[in-house]
């Protein structure tokens, strides 16, 4: 019959358990008995104790309330002595309840009687102190004190009586609990006798197997697969524990061979993987550094970019100011052709006055001959509007070479338009100062007509003078329509150069925004390149780990013996 080690166990601790149930059931029993005994103890005569008592004060408080009437006739001492006697009345038959022995019952009837006849005398003496103080207080003395002292005595005899009652009480308990630990102590010990007796036998059923198997679960654990299968005759857990011990044992056995042989392979791999990774991790380290490289460049690219960009907007900036001066020189140029075409017709007009003074001064000799000293002084005007005329014409040239290099960002223009604006006003000034010659010499020949035949000459010569000076106006004139056509062209030009740097401008920033794109495309490459490094790395760390478990593996199969 197969008996478990589960059934063993139980019917072992089952006798105990009984055994304990046995002797538990004898102890609560009896501490049952002991605990109503004292529960009696503790409320019935300890409140029996306790209204005794109280029922002495209240014959206390009565016999001094009536005496506070008697010295004060203060009407409150007869509601406290009233109020006393009542809780003394009703603690008399509360008591009278709780108690059991006759004698005790006898005591509380006398108490009861006692107190009513102690009332019933209390209210005379207080009635008759109302007419006769004295009297009432001999008869307090004669009467009323000793029941009171009667009280009391038997009061005192109550409380010695369940005094002794609580003496009996406690020696009967004491008895009993004395009998209660006797028998515990014999039910326990008997208990621990037969728990160890069972243990005993139990154990060394159980543990005898077991030792078999733990010796060999050492051997095993010191590398030894080669010990014979363990033999138990057991029909219940520990013979199955030795079967699949010895099922471990065997399987354990083929596993550690199975172990080494991947133990190898693993090995082998591992340091292949391990060559591997280190050819990948060394690859992607150069694509890092190179797309590192290509990143600083590109930065670099983006800085030269936006400082082209700053170049040609700081360009086009200058090529605006030579626009407006190259303007502001166009409207001088217009200005200084009107001055000189102005100066062109002055000169015309004299010389119909000297055509009309050579015809008319004919006799005036003096007249003539002061006309002659103006005549030079014209001459010198004229010299002057020459000199004039040849600085424009080199102002001009100046004009085209600044305008064809456009250079200094067209001081050089401000610089001719100043010159030409000084010359145009010089030569009105000049102009001005040949119409008032004139003008007087016109004066002076209307009265000296008759003189001015011998200063024809003079006057002819005066008057190719003037014609010289009429022709230098006309070069000046179309040396300045010649200058206004070049300063349009070139602000023609600058206007296109305006267009082609804004255009420039545009595309630099469109080329700054790829550059930029290709900057952040760039950092975001190196960024992964970097991540795939740092997991190569852990690959590498993982494959290095892999082959170290490897090794140790192997290093651990070795130590079983197959």
């Amino acid at each position: 019959m197969r008996v478990t080690i589960h059934r063993k166990i139980v019917l072992s601790f089952l006798v105990v358990a009984i055994l304990l149930a046995v002797s538990g059931g004898l102890l609560f029993s009896n501490l049952n008995k002991m605990d109503e005994s004292y529960g009696k103890l503790l409320e019935q005569d300890t409140q029996i104790l306790l209204n005794v008592e109280m029922i002495t004060k209240d014959t206390v408080q009565q016999t001094s309330s009536v005496q506070q009437y008697l010295l004060t006739r203060d009407s409150a001492n007869i509601d406290r002595m009233k109020q006393a006697s009542q809780e003394q009345i009703q603690r008399l038959y509360l008591t009278l309840e709780l108690v059991t022995r006759e004698e005790d019952k006898q005591s509380l009837n006398q108490l009861i009687a006692l107190s009513r006849d102690f009332n019933l005398k209390a209210d005379n003496i207080m009635t008759e102190a109302d007419s006769d103080l004295a009297s009432a207080v001999k008869n307090a003395a004669a009467t009323l004190i000793p029941v009171a002292q009667q009280m009391e005595s038997i009061a005192d005899r109550i409380v010695k009586d369940q005094q002794q009652v609580l003496d009996t009480s406690s020696n009967q308990n004491s008895s009993t609990v004395s009998s209660l630990k006797t028998v515990s102590m014999i039910v326990i010990g008997f208990t621990f006798v037969l728990a160890l007796v069972i243990g005993y036998f139990l154990a060394r059923f159980i543990c005898r197997p077991l030792i078999l198997i733990s010796k060999s679960a050492q051997q095993i654990a010191e590398g030894n697969l080669t010990e014979q299968e363990i033999r138990i005759k057991n029909r219940d857990e520990i013979g199955d524990l030795a079967v699949s011990f010895n099922q471990m044992r065997d399987n354990l056995r083929q596993l550690i061979s199975e172990i080494y042989k991947s133990a190898e392979h693993v090995a082998a791999s591992s340091q292949e993987l391990a060559a591997g990774a280190d050819q990948t991790s060394q690859t992607t380290e150069q694509i890092a550094a190179s797309i590192q490289r290509v990143a600083e460049g590109t930065d670099q690219q983006v800085q030269g970019v936006v400082d082209c960009v700053q170049a040609v907007n700081e360009m086009s900036m200058g090529v605006q100011h030579i626009s407006v001066n190259a303007q502001q020189v166009a409207d001088a140029v217009v200005v200084t052709s009107e001055k000189s075409e102005e100066g062109n017709q002055a000169i015309q007009s004299a010389i119909q006055q000297m055509q009309s003074i050579h015809m008319t001064m004919d006799g005036l000799s003096k007249m003539i001959a002061e006309l002659g000293e103006r005549s030079k002084h014209i001459g010198k005007i004229v010299d002057l509007i020459t000199n004039i005329a040849k600085q424009t014409n080199l102002l001009a040239l100046n004009a085209s070479i600044e305008s064809a290099r456009a250079g200094e960002h067209g001081k050089g223009f401000a610089v001719v338009a100043n010159e030409v604006r000084n010359l145009a006003e010089q030569s009105s000034q000049s102009a001005k100062q040949i119409a008032e010659m004139v003008a007087a010499i016109q004066q002076d020949t209307r009265s000296t007509v008759v003189s001015v035949e011998t200063g024809r000459n003079e006057v002819e010569e005066g008057i190719r003078i003037v014609n010289r000076a009429g022709e230098a106006f006309g070069h000046i004139q179309s040396s300045i329509d010649h200058v206004a056509e070049e300063i349009q062209l070139v602000s023609t030009r600058i206007q296109h150069m305006t267009q082609n740097a804004a255009q420039v401008v545009e595309s630099i920033e469109t080329i700054s925004e790829m550059t930029e794109r290709s900057v952040a495309e760039s950092q975001t490459v190196s960024a992964a390149t970097e991540e795939q490094l740092a997991s190569m790395e852990e690959f590498a760390s993982f494959v290095t780990s892999l082959s170290k478990m490897a090794e140790q593996l192997q290093e651990q199969t070795t130590k079983f013996r197959i």
